[in-house]
Formats: structure tokens, sequence, C-alpha cells
């Protein structure tokens, strides 16, 4: 997702993450994945410098129990977004909190053509199950009136 950026749409960006993105998320169960450019933060420590928090987006990630998938080293923090003002990690991945184990990875690496770093995140997915259903014999009805056949058929 891509939420609307800028200072003076702050006001814009907490009803985006009200009214869209919780009308959105009453409707799915996990696990949910939501990422993407959410120019605010949540933490100090995901700044330099000045910075906007969401306590809209803070309670949707709450409310329905995500978690955010980057491990930030508060000694050695990583930033995706680079300005003359600062750094800031406003681009970030969310996930189930229930399904968080299925992380096997993730990065942070620069992008060619924009001022935003990649974060790139590796998932375990199970494969689907195979639903396996009885078996089922089918005989040709027109065997069953061969005397050999029946005979057979009889001493097994």
């Amino acid at each position: 997702m891509y939420a609307p950026s800028g200072t003076a749409k702050r006001t814009e960006r907490e009803r985006f993450f009200n009214a869209e993105l919780s009308v959105l998320f009453s409707e799915y169960t996990n696990p949910i994945l939501m990422g993407g450019d959410l120019i605010c933060i949540l933490q100090p420590v995901d700044s330099t410098g000045s910075f906007t928090t969401s306590n809209a987006l803070a309670e949707i990630v709450r409310g329905i129990r995500l978690t955010d998938v980057w491990d930030q080293d508060p000694c050695h923090p990583t930033y995706t977004h680079y300005s003359a003002t600062g750094a800031s990690r406003i681009d970030r991945i969310y996930f189930s909190r229930a399904d968080k184990d299925r992380k096997t990875g993730i990065k942070i690496m620069p992008t060619a053509f924009t001022h935003h770093h990649a974060v790139v995140l590796r998932l375990s997915i199970p494969a689907p199950e195979k639903r396996r259903r009885r078996g089922r014999w089918k005989m040709e009805p027109d065997i069953l009136q061969e005397s050999t056949f029946k005979a057979k058929f009889q001493a097994e």
C-alpha cells in the first residue's frame, strides 16, 4: 500500500488508515500480510530527527494483531527512506503474529531510481494439502454376463 504523503496530508493519511484499511481488514482473517510505503513510523527508533506517527495505524496493527517483521537493532538502526533532513523506516511489512514463525529472512537493500530502499521478505509457505478420496472401483457391467468371470469372482 501507499499511504497519502506529506505533512499537509496527515489528516488524509489518518482517514486512510481509519476508514479504508479498517474496512479492508474487517473482512479478512489470519494470515494477513500488509506492507508498503506507510509515510509514518510507530516508534522513535525508526527515524532520525523529526518524524510523523500515526495513532490510527498503531491501532490497526494492535487491533488485528500484526507484528513488524523487521527486527530493528537499536544500536545499529536501518532505514528505508533517506532525505536531506534525515532517515526513517517508513517502508515496512507487517504479518499476523500467529504466523510470524513463517519468516525465513528479511533484508533492506538499495533500489535504483528512488530515494527508498526495498524491503525483501522471505516466507515459508506450506504446500496445499492434497485431499485423497477413497478409491472407487469401477467395472464394466457387460463383464458380469461372462460365465468365466462369474466363476472366478465367486471363487474370490
